[in-house]
């Protein structure tokens, strides 16, 4: 079954996840997806941001989803 990749107003953390998911699995992947709204968000909690080349997110090659969280950003978005 082939399925389509999106989010829903995801800040960076999540279109990273998703592009994860995309990368694993690309023989269900083949569609275009939507993942770009965290470019409407004027902050974010990742260290480096996404990088966007012709209409693709690269997909990191780091461990994991391959995000770095700012903990400085972290903490200050902290609500606990």
């Amino acid at each position: 079954m082939e399925l389509y990749i999106g989010n829903q107003i995801d800040i960076r953390v999540g279109s990273a996840a998703s592009v994860a998911f995309g990368a694993a699995f690309a023989s269900r992947s083949r569609r275009a997806a939507e993942l770009a709204n965290f470019l409407d968000m004027e902050n974010d909690l990742i260290a480096e941001p996404l990088t966007i080349v012709n209409g693709s997110i690269l997909i990191r090659e780091t461990p994991g989803v391959g995000n770095a969280i700012d903990e400085d950003k972290l903490q200050h978005y902290r609500t606990d």
